[in-house]
């Protein structure tokens, strides 16, 4: 990466997670029975996935197949957590994929929502904090040059301009109070 998107990168990822640690979120108890057993998923889209910075979306849910799955055995015991890590990643996906600076900017709200309602979810008792979630998502993400290149250009985008989060809006795209656990 050139220097400056280098470095814009780290500083993104940086304050991503400052973020999510004032939140105060806790962590997520990923052990235990999976509730999700119905759940169809997408199949593994193997070496196909890697090819493009898109990768492959067999259910056009805007979550790259691999993500998808990796999400749903890694955190197999909340459907929350699921459901808001899912939320967390389409956003990751649109940022990697956005055309613009506009783009980009209009990802923010939806990123500050995805992380909020992470936060939100995450029980405080939990072995897992919200932060790690984050963090093995977006690596999970990124797992391919030509998406570290993307997201840094994503984040690159970003560097000096300010964005209004609007914090009255639900944060999370789902009722977690439908769901059992």
């Amino acid at each position: 990466m050139p220097s400056g998107l280098a470095r814009s990168f780290r500083c993104a990822v940086s304050i991503f997670l400052f973020v999510l640690s004032a939140c105060g979120g806790g962590g997520g108890d990923d052990g235990g029975q999976s509730s999700n057993q119905s759940r169809v998923l997408p199949p593994d889209p193997g070496a196909a996935g890697q090819l493009t910075v898109e990768g492959v979306d067999a259910n056009t849910n805007g979550i790259r197949d691999d993500v998808e799955r990796y999400i749903d055995s890694t955190f197999p015991s909340s459907e929350k957590i699921i459901r808001a890590l899912n939320q967390y990643a389409q956003v990751l996906q649109r940022s990697m994929v956005a055309a613009a600076v506009q783009d980009a900017l209009s990802i923010e709200d939806s990123m500050a929502r995805a992380m909020r309602c992470l936060v939100s979810v995450v029980e405080p008792s939990s072995t897992n904090s919200a932060s790690f979630m984050v963090n093995d998502v977006l690596a999970r993400q990124l797992n391919t040059k030509a998406r570290m290149l993307a997201y840094g250009t994503y984040a690159d985008s970003r560097a000096g301009k300010v964005v209004v989060v609007d914090f009255s809006s639900k944060p999370c795209d789902f009722d977690p109070g439908t769901l059992p656990n």
